[in-house]
C-alpha cells in the first residue's frame, strides 16, 4: 500500500501466496514509500519479518515499517503468520449420581510452554474465552485439561481439547468428572506437656467452620483456610435473654477463660457489627472491672453525639453548667455566633458569675446585644427552662426522646455523609436504650413512680469518671467493630449480635451481593480468633426504648452443627412480651412540638400497667428467669403485696432486689 498524504488515494498492490507460501508483488511503481501487510483467513495481520531500507539518504531511512522502492528486484520479505486464536467451554461434575455440577473448580488448560485456567460457575461449568485467557484465547492446537476442587481428586488422565483456528469449540457432550476421596484418618498422642503421661478424653478437632460459612457465596475465590494447629475445639453458640444479659455473660466468660487459660486480658476481643453496641459491654466491664479499650474509636460516652444529647440533659439539671452551655447554646444552629458566646462568657467572668445568669440578666443584655441577638438568646433560655420543668415531672426515658425530637438533633445530624449520619443515629438509638434499660432497674429495685433524668445523669458521670482514670498501659480487652479487626488475631474472640437484622446488618440484608459482603466480614470475625471462637445471640434486644423479639443470624447455621457447641439452648422469642417496663404517661407541652426526624420513632409514652396485674409468687429456691437479667434463682421474698420484694441471684448479672409488681419474670422452676 502507497503512503500518501491526506485525501490522496494510495495505490495498492496485491498478490496471493502459491501453495508453497511464495508469493511476488510484480510493477511496482519505483520512487514510492511503501508498506507490506499480509492477512489471511483465521490468521491476524502480519507484517514481514526484515524491513531493509536501500536508500540511506532518504530521510525516513530510520523507519523500519516502510519501503522505499527503486528500479531493482526485492527478496527476503517474508511473513510469520500467527493463527487466531480460538475459545472453548466445558462443565465439571460429581463422578456420582446425580452427576451435580461442581461449583469454584479450578480448570487448567496446557498446551507445550502455556498455561491457561478457569474457574467454574455455580452450575459447574467453565469457559476459555478472550476475556479469560491470554492474549485473546486459546491457540490452535490440543490441549491438556484437568480439574481440582476441594475434597476430590483431579481427573486422571488428563481430558483433551481440541482448539481449531480462529473458531469456538462446541461444548464438550463429555463433562469432567472428579471423585470424592475418601475420608482420611489422622492418629496421635495426647499428652500432658508437665509430665508426659498420656490424657484421655480430650477433644482433638480439626475446624473448618470458617470455610464452611465463606463457601455460601456464589462469588468467591476458591480457598481453604487451614491451620498448622491440629487441636481445636468447636465454636461455642450462646443464646441470651437480652442484650444486657449478654454483656454480662461475655464479661464472666472472660473471667473464666482467663483464669482456666492462664491468659491476659489482652488475649480477648469483643467483635461487633455497628459501634453503638460496644457500650452495654463497657457498661459491664465496668461493673466487674474489667480493664478494656475502644480499638480505632472512642469510648461511648466520649462520642460527639452522645456528648451533645448528655450536654442538653445537664442543662436541664444544672442551668449553671458554663461547659455544657457553650456547647449547645448554637448547636443545632440558632444564630448566636461565637462573637454573642465569647460576649456572655467574658461578661460572666467580670461579674464573677456564670453564663447562665447573664443569660437571663434581660438589662445586661440590652446593654451588649442588639434585639436580634437578644431575641435568640430569650429563645434558648425559654427553652431550657421549659426542658427543666419538664425533667422535674417526666420519666428519664420519655423525656430524653422528647429532647432529642424538639431541637432535632437526628435531623442536624441527617446533613453529614450517609455513613456517618447511620453511625450517629445508631449511637443515640443506644443511647435512648441506655437511658430506659437504667430507669427500668431503678424502678424494679426502689419502686420509685418516676426516675428523674438526674439519677440517670449521676450514673452516667460515674462512668466517664472511670474512663478518665484508664490511661495506663495494663493488658486491656478489645472492644471494636469487625471492620477494625481485619489483620489482627486474638486467642479468643467474642462475636456479639450475631442476630438477623443486626449481623448480616438489616442496611444490607436486602440484596445477594450485600448479604455476601456481610457473609465475608462475619468470616474475617471467626478468623480473627486462634484457639477460641464464641458467638452469641439475644432473644430480645431494646432498640429505641423498646424490647423487640431478635432471631439467630443464618450465618451461625451456615457454618454447620459438627463445628458448633450450643453452650445455651436457643429461648423461644415470645418467651417475654415485648413490650417495656410499666412507665408514667406523659402529656408534653405544644409550645415545643415534638417533630420527628425521617427513620427516627416518635415518642409514644405507654399507659401505667402491670404484669397482668399479677405479682408472681416466688419462693426461695425458684429458678426464673428474667427479660432482661436472665436466669436466676430466687434468695429470698419480702413485704406484703403490692409491696413484695425479691432478692434474686442472677447467672451473669449478680444479685438483684426486685418490687415484684414491677419486675418482668417467668418462673423456670420450682427447686
Amino acid at each position: 500500500t502507497e503512503v500518501v498524504g491526506p485525501g490522496v488515494t494510495p495505490v495498492v498492490i496485491t498478490a496471493t501466496s502459491d501453495v508453497q507460501g511464495n508469493y511476488s508483488l510484480d510493477r511496482v511503481p519505483a520512487g514510492t514509500r511503501y508498506t507490506l501487510t499480509c492477512t489471511a483467513p483465521s490468521f491476524g495481520e502480519s507484517t514481514p519479518l526484515n524491513y531493509p531500507v536501500p536508500n540511506p539518504n532518504d530521510p525516513n531511512a530510520g523507519q523500519r515499517d516502510q519501503l522505499v522502492v527503486a528500479a531493482k528486484t526485492y527478496t527476503g520479505f517474508d511473513f510469520r503468520m500467527k493463527p487466531e486464536p480460538g475459545s472453548a467451554t466445558g462443565r465439571v461434575v460429581k463422578d456420582e449420581s446425580p452427576a451435580e455440577g461442581i461449583a469454584g473448580a479450578v480448570v487448567t488448560a496446557t498446551l507445550g510452554g502455556q498455561t491457561v485456567t478457569a474457574i467454574t460457575d455455580a452450575t459447574g461449568n467453565f469457559s476459555f474465552n478472550s476475556n479469560n485467557t491470554p492474549p485473546n484465547g486459546l491457540d490452535p492446537g490440543t490441549w491438556s485439561v484437568v480439574a481440582t476442587a476441594p475434597g476430590r481428586s483431579p481427573n486422571s488422565p488428563p481430558s483433551t481439547l481440541t482448539i481449531v483456528t480462529g473458531q469456538n469449540s462446541e461444548p464438550d457432550p463429555n463433562p469432567i468428572r472428579l471423585r470424592a476421596i475418601p475420608p482420611g484418618v489422622v492418629s496421635g498422642l495426647v499428652t500432658n506437656s508437665a509430665n508426659n503421661q498420656p490424657l484421655a478424653g480430650v477433644l482433638v478437632q480439626i475446624r473448618d467452620a470458617a470455610n464452611n460459612l465463606i463457601a455460601k457465596n456464589d462469588g468467591q475465590i476458591p480457598k481453604t483456610l487451614f491451620s498448622e494447629e491440629m487441636q481445636g475445639e468447636p465454636v461455642t453458640v450462646i443464646a441470651c435473654a437480652s442484650d444486657t444479659e449478654e454483656s454480662h455473660l461475655v464479661a464472666d466468660k472472660i473471667i473464666e477463660l482467663k483464669k482456666k487459660y492462664n491468659n491476659q486480658f489482652s488475649d480477648f476481643a469483643i467483635l461487633y457489627r455497628t459501634n453503638a453496641q460496644s457500650r452495654s459491654f463497657e457498661d459491664a466491664f465496668r461493673k466487674k472491672n474489667i480493664p478494656y479499650r475502644i480499638y480505632g474509636g472512642l469510648s461511648f460516652y466520649q462520642r460527639k453525639e452522645i456528648k451533645d444529647l448528655i450536654a442538653y440533659l445537664k442543662l436541664t439539671v444544672n442551668p449553671r453548667d458554663n461547659e455544657a452551655i457553650k456547647r449547645i447554646i448554637n448547636f443545632p444552629v440558632r444564630g448566636i455566633g461565637k462573637t454573642t458566646i465569647d460576649k456572655v462568657e467574658e461578661l460572666a467572668h467580670a461579674g464573677i458569675r456564670c453564663m447562665w445568669d447573664v443569660l437571663c440578666d434581660t438589662e445586661l443584655l440590652k446593654a451588649h446585644f442588639n434585639a436580634g441577638v437578644i431575641s435568640r438568646l430569650e429563645r434558648f433560655v425559654a427553652m431550657i427552662k421549659l426542658y427543666t420543668d419538664l425533667s422535674q415531672k417526666t420519666d428519664a426515658g420519655d423525656f430524653v426522646k422528647y429532647v432529642l425530637d424538639s431541637v432535632k438533633l437526628l435531623e442536624e445530624y441527617e446533613k453529614e455523609s450517609k455513613i456517618e449520619f447511620e453511625t450517629r443515629k445508631q449511637n443515640i438509638e443506644e443511647m435512648i436504650n441506655s437511658v430506659y434499660e437504667f430507669t427500668d432497674s431503678f424502678r424494679e429495685e426502689s419502686g420509685a413512680d418516676r426516675v428523674p433524668v438526674s439519677e440517670y445523669l449521676q450514673n452516667v458521670s460515674l462512668m466517664t469518671d472511670a474512663d478518665k482514670g484508664d490511661k495506663d498501659n495494663a493488658p486491656r480487652v478489645s472492644l471494636m467493630t469487625v471492620h477494625s479487626a481485619k489483620g489482627l488475631e486474638f486467642d479468643c474472640v467474642f462475636i456479639v449480635g450475631a442476630e438477623k437484622e443486626l449481623f448480616p446488618l438489616y442496611l444490607n440484608s436486602m440484596y445477594p451481593a450485600d448479604v455476601e459482603e456481610e457473609r465475608r466480614l462475619f468470616y474475617v470475625a471467626l478468623t480473627r480468633a486462634q484457639r477460641h471462637a464464641v458467638i452469641t445471640h439475644c432473644a430480645v434486644r431494646m432498640r429505641w426504648g423498646s424490647f423487640s423479639p431478635s432471631s439467630p443470624s443464618s450465618f451461625i447455621k451456615e457454618l454447620g452443627d459438627k463445628y458448633l457447641n450450643v453452650e445455651k439452648e436457643l429461648r423461644r422469642n415470645d418467651l417475654f412480651s415485648p413490650q417495656p417496663f410499666p412507665r408514667k404517661k406523659t402529656a408534653f407541652p405544644e409550645s415545643f412540638p415534638v417533630v420527628s426526624p425521617r427513620n427516627f420513632k416518635p415518642v409514644r409514652s405507654k399507659a401505667e400497667n402491670t404484669n397482668s396485674g399479677e405479682i408472681p409468687e416466688l419462693v426461695p429456691g425458684m429458678v426464673v428467669e428474667h427479660e432482661r437479667f436472665g436466669r436466676g434463682t430466687v434468695i429470698s421474698v419480702s413485704g406484703i403485696a403490692p409491696d413484695t420484694k425479691a432478692q434474686i441471684e442472677f447467672e451473669h448479672s449478680g444479685l438483684k432486689n426486685l418490687l415484684l409488681k414491677f419486675a418482668k419474670i417467668n418462673i423456670i422452676s420450682s427447686n
